[in-house]
């Protein structure tokens, strides 16, 4: 609902978005459904210092994060929004 007044009240919108390196791929995703071509997204990665075994189990999860939002949602077949 925020992104909604933001873009009815605040006109286009250049945010910059700073996430964890593993995470990026699923915040643009989730910016891009809420915000469209309202916003202008700068999106940085900021290292997560995650150990390699950690940053593994880190990234398999955002995968599948992504795999679920990307997947429809039984009762309206549109993808999934959170």
């Amino acid at each position: 609902k925020s992104a909604q007044l933001l873009r009815r009240y605040a006109g286009p919108l250049q945010l910059r978005v700073v996430t964890s390196d593993f995470h990026l791929a699923r915040a643009r995703l989730l910016f891009e459904r809420a915000f469209g071509e309202h916003a202008a997204l700068d999106m940085i990665a900021a290292p997560s210092g995650l150990l390699p075994d950690e940053l593994a189990r880190a990234l398999k999860h955002e995968s599948e994060a992504i795999a679920r939002l990307a997947a429809p949602e039984p009762s309206t077949g549109r993808p999934h929004t959170a």
